[in-house]
C-alpha cells in the first residue's frame, strides 16, 4: 500500500463510485463489508465510531451533525446521557465531541451535562415572563424545581435577561421574583393597614390577617417608613420578631415619660418597660436626653435637681423624729442598693448632711440619729458597768494573778465562770489585759461572762421598739465586739483597784 499513487487512489475510488450506480446481480456480503470496513480503519484511511451494539458505524462529522438533529428535536435542550441513549453511542464519544459541537453552532451552551440552545432559553424567558404576569409573584425555588434547570443557568437568565429588561419590571428580592404591579399593590394594603393602627402591632399578626407576602413585608415596611410614607418604627430583625410601634403610640410613650418625670423627680425603669417599651433604658435616654442633671442607675433615672433636695429634706426629718432613716423608703421602689450607692457617691451633699446632723452610716440604706446613738451607747455603758461592778466583786486571787498575766477572756454566755475557753484578740493589738484569739486552749486562763447578742438586742429593742430588725441587727454585730472590748477593760480595773484597795487596807 505505500506504493500506491493517488492517481490509482483517483481511478479506485471512480470505479466504486460507478458500481455503486451500476446495477448488477453481484453485491458484497454483510461480511465483506465489515472486513473492508475493518481494512480501512486499520490502514487508517476511514475513521468511525462503532454503536454500543456493535452492528452500526458512523463518522465523527457525521455525529456531530446526528447530536445538532437530536438537541432541536428535543426542544433546543437534551441531556448528554439522553442523548448517548438516542443515538446508541458511547457516552465518551459524545463528551469528546461537545467542543467541537458548541463550535458548530455557536447559540448552542453546555451546562452541567446539558445542551441547551438559544431558541429554548428564549421560550423559557417568556414562559417565566407569563407565569409572573399571571401570578405577580413566584419563588426561585420553585422555578428551579418547574424546569428542572441547573441553578447556575436559571440565576443567570433571571439576573441578566428578565430582571430590569423586562417591560413589567420585574424584581428579585429575597429569592423571589415580583413584578412592580404586585409589589405596587403590597405597599398600599401595608399603608392602609399601618397607617391605622394605634396600638403595637407584631409583623406575623400582620401577615396573619392581611394577603402581605411574607418576604417582602419586612423589606417593605423599611423603605414605607425610609421614604416617610407610613409613620411609625419596627423594631426587630425578622418576622417573628419584629413589632411595627406607631408613631403615635411612641409620641404618647415619650409624652408620658416626659410628664412623670417632669411631675416626680424620676421614674423608675419597671414603670417604662410596662407601657410596652422593649428597651426602657434607651427609650428614658432618649426622651429626657435635653435634660441637665439627670442620675442615670440600672433601675431608673433621678432628676437631681428636683428629686435631691425632697430626698435630703426628708432625711432631715426622719433623723429628728424617728431617730432614723431606712433609706429605700425614701428611694423609687425599684431602686436597689447599688442604685442608692451611686447616688450617694454622685452627690455628697447627703453624706455632709447626715454628718452635721452627728448621724451615722449604718449602710448604703440606714442611717442613725446621733440622739439615738447616744441612747443606746449610754444604755449599754451602763451594763457594762454593772457587770464589770459584779464580776469584779466575786474575784478571786487566781483570776486577780490571771488578769495581772493578762489570761483573762470573755466566755459565752453558755460557759460557765471559771471555765477553760479560747482566747480572743481585739482589733486594737496586743496589751495586758486586752482579749487574744488563740486556737489553742490555756488550763491558766480565766474566763469572764457577759451579755449575748440577743440580750444588747433587746436592750436596743426597748429603747426604739420602731427600729426594723434589719437596723437593730447591724447595730448588735457593730456595737457587740466593742462593748465587751469595754467591759472587758472595765472588769480589769475594777479587778485591779479592788485588790489595790485590799492591799493598802492590810
Amino acid at each position: 500500500m505505500a506504493d500506491v499513487t493517488w492517481d490509482e487512489i483517483r481511478n479506485l475510488r471512480a470505479d466504486f463510485l460507478n458500481l455503486q450506480l451500476t446495477e448488477t446481480a453481484n453485491k458484497l456480503s454483510e461480511r465483506n463489508c465489515v472486513e473492508l470496513i475493518g481494512l480501512l480503519v486499520k490502514e487508517g484511511l476511514l475513521n468511525v465510531i462503532y454503536t454500543t451494539d456493535g452492528k452500526d458505524i458512523i463518522t465523527e462529522q457525521r455525529l456531530i451533525r446526528e447530536i445538532l438533529d437530536e438537541i432541536y428535536a428535543n426542544g433546543g435542550r437534551i441531556n448528554i446521557v439522553d442523548l448517548a441513549q438516542h443515538l446508541r453511542i458511547d457516552l465518551s464519544y459524545i463528551e469528546n465531541k461537545i467542543g467541537d459541537v458548541c463550535k458548530e453552532d455557536s447559540t448552542l451552551q453546555f451546562t452541567l451535562g446539558q445542551f441547551i440552545s438559544a431558541d429554548y432559553t428564549n421560550r423559557l424567558i417568556e414562559e417565566i415572563t407569563d407565569i409572573l404576569v399571571e401570578r405577580g409573584l413566584i419563588a426561585f425555588s420553585e422555578l428551579i424545581r418547574q424546569f428542572d434547570l441547573p441553578t447556575e443557568y436559571l440565576n443567570s437568565i433571571v439576573t441578566n435577561r428578565i430582571i430590569g429588561s423586562s417591560q413589567h419590571n420585574i424584581k428579585y428580592e429575597s429569592g423571589t421574583l415580583y413584578t412592580e404591579n404586585y409589589v405596587r399593590l403590597q405597599q398600599n394594603i401595608l399603608i392602609g393597614y399601618l397607617q391605622g393602627a394605634l396600638l403595637p402591632l407584631r409583623v406575623n399578626e400582620l401577615i396573619k390577617n392581611t394577603c402581605i407576602n411574607e418576604n417582602l413585608v419586612q423589606n417593605l415596611i423599611v423603605n414605607l417608613i425610609r421614604e416617610n410614607r407610613i409613620n411609625g418604627n419596627l423594631i426587630g430583625t425578622t418576622k417573628e420578631n419584629s413589632i411595627f410601634y406607631p408613631k403615635l403610640y411612641t409620641d404618647a410613650q415619650a409624652k408620658y415619660i416626659e410628664s412623670f418625670f417632669s411631675q416626680n423627680g424620676y421614674i423608675e425603669y419597671s414603670l417604662v418597660r410596662n407601657l410596652g417599651v422593649t428597651d426602657p433604658e434607651g427609650q428614658t435616654k432618649s426622651v429626657l436626653k435635653d435634660r441637665n442633671q439627670i442620675l442615670f442607675s440600672t433601675s431608673g433615672c433621678i432628676d437631681l435637681l428636683k428629686f435631691l433636695p425632697q430626698l435630703e429634706m426628708n432625711i432631715e426629718s426622719g433623723l429628728v423624729s424617728n431617730e432614723y432613716v431606712d433609706v429605700t423608703t425614701l428611694m423609687p421602689n425599684s431602686f436597689n442598693e447599688n442604685d442608692i450607692e451611686k447616688l450617694f457617691k454622685s452627690e455628697s451633699s447627703i453624706k455632709e448632711l447626715v454628718k452635721s446632723l452627728g448621724g451615722e452610716f449604718m449602710s448604703n440604706t440606714f442611717i442613725i440619729g446621733k440622739e439615738l446613738q447616744e441612747k443606746i451607747d449610754k444604755k449599754l455603758n451602763e451594763i457594762c458597768q454593772e457587770y464589770a461592778e459584779k464580776e469584779s466583786a466575786q474575784c478571786t486571787p487566781q483570776m486577780y494573778a490571771s488578769v495581772l498575766q493578762g489570761n483573762i477572756t470573755l466566755s459565752s454566755p453558755s460557759v460557765a465562770k471559771g471555765a477553760t475557753a479560747k482566747k480572743t484578740t481585739a482589733s486594737g493589738g496586743k496589751r495586758k489585759g486586752a482579749s487574744k484569739t488563740v486556737e489553742d486552749t490555756n488550763p491558766n486562763q480565766e474566763a469572764i461572762s457577759f451579755i449575748s447578742k440577743d440580750e444588747i438586742k433587746s436592750q436596743i429593742q426597748t429603747i426604739n421598739e420602731e427600729l426594723p430588725g434589719e437596723i437593730v441587727d447591724l447595730l448588735v454585730d457593730n456595737l457587740y465586739s466593742a462593748k465587751s472590748r469595754q467591759y472587758l477593760d472595765l472588769f480589769i480595773q475594777r479587778v485591779k483597784e479592788s485588790f489595790t484597795l485590799k492591799e493598802t487596807e492590810t
